[in-house]
């Protein structure tokens, strides 16, 4: 899948799934290396982000009409939504670097960023970044109880931030 994404070829698209007609793909979703996931609460809008393309995608799930996509700084990686009904979004600044993770072992000390997305307008904005040298490889952030949690994709730790010390970059 990293090799196919790395040579701009299509890896996969969003898939729905009903008990009547099983999986089907998504119209238009084409992407290359699909990743993190999010469904609005009504369940009638589709978030995905695009990590070799660095985007990020609304799509309605009834038609592909009023799909918006943006483009987000680095590699893109995991959703997840806050108390506030915004999006969080994890993203690794340091391509080069996250792919020399992948291969070797061991703890990945990666730079990365995190953006707060407003799904209605999909205007981003960024919440913190990192240069990795205490926790890298950053690809998941989690709002709980006013602290960012911080899942690492390579690295060997976890990480937890209150949130009043993020920045607006």
């Amino acid at each position: 899948t990293l090799k196919a994404a790395i040579f701009r070829q299509p890896t996969g698209s969003a898939m729905t799934w009903t008990r009547d007609d099983g999986w089907a793909h998504l119209k238009e979703t084409e992407s290359l290396l699909a990743n993190g996931v999010a469904i609005s609460n009504d369940g009638e809008i589709l978030f995905y982000v695009e990590t070799v393309a660095g985007k990020l995608h609304r799509r309605p799930l009834a038609s592909p009409r009023g799909a918006i996509d943006i483009d987000i700084e680095g590699s893109s990686d995991n959703l997840s939504w806050t108390s506030r009904g915004t999006l969080l979004l994890a993203t690794h600044t340091q391509g080069l670097g996250l792919l020399n993770c992948f291969l070797r072992a061991g703890a990945c000390r990666t730079g990365w960023a995190v953006y707060e997305i407003d799904p209605a307008t999909m205007a981003a904005r960024r919440v913190t970044t990192h240069s990795g040298d205490s926790i890298g490889a950053v690809a998941t952030a989690l709002e709980v109880k006013g602290d960012l949690l911080l899942s690492s994709v390579f690295d060997d730790r976890i990480g937890k931030m209150p949130q009043s010390s993020t920045n607006s970059g």
